[in-house]
């Protein structure tokens, strides 16, 4: 029975190679990919402006994500997710500078196109590319046991015809993950906290 059951498991690992829907040059590139992501969402945090009213500046830190495509109509910037395939914040960046009393912060983009099939990645004048993306989900997910706290949730299909070999029932490989900040985390958790100080 254990051969048996272990010749199967070879024998269903080497169908979904023949007919796999994903090279490992892509999946790779997808791994990179969440990692860069991982790494910026670990400092995310909204940015507070202190030209916005006071009212405002409130309502940022008690709303650090924005989850729709519309234009926001004030300075101080929370946690933007557009259209499911658009990310945009703000990080602090672990390199500031000794001494200066507020700490560095710099915007973090990331874009998916879907016809070039390329997740774009642009933060501190610079531009880095992940090739072989077939689709991204940028979104929040609440977990039962803290629902006040949302995370953010990610999903990337890797895809790449030329391995699918004719099979029409192939599907995209796809990676889920969620992510937290635990500035933001902070944040809620703590709302008497005093932000103020660090606003621009």
């Amino acid at each position: 029975m254990v051969m048996l059951g272990a010749m199967q498991l070879v024998s269903t690992i080497r169908n979904h190679f023949i007919t796999g829907s994903v090279n490992l040059s892509n999946l790779q590139e997808a791994r990179t990919a969440l990692a860069y992501l991982r790494r910026d969402f670990s400092s995310a945090c909204p940015n507070i402006v202190s030209s916005d009213t006071a009212l405002v500046q409130e309502l940022t830190k008690a709303n650090p994500f924005k989850l729709d495509a519309g234009a926001l109509q004030q300075s101080s910037y929370p946690i933007h997710i557009i259209d499911r395939k658009k990310l945009s914040f703000f990080r602090f960046l672990y390199d500031s500078v000794p001494g200066k009393a507020a700490p560095t912060i710099e915007a973090v983009e990331y874009e998916h196109d879907p016809a070039t099939r390329v997740l774009t990645r642009n933060s501190g004048g610079k531009t880095t590319q992940f090739k072989g993306i077939k689709e991204v989900y940028f979104g929040l997910y609440v977990h039962p046991a803290n629902p006040e706290v949302p995370f953010l949730q990610v999903k990337i299909k890797v895809f790449d015809e030329q391995f699918a070999r004719g099979a029409t029932n192939v599907e995209a490989l796809a990676i889920n993950t969620s992510m937290a900040a635990p500035f933001v985390t902070s944040l809620l958790n703590n709302p008497s906290w005093n932000y103020t100080t660090l606003t621009n």
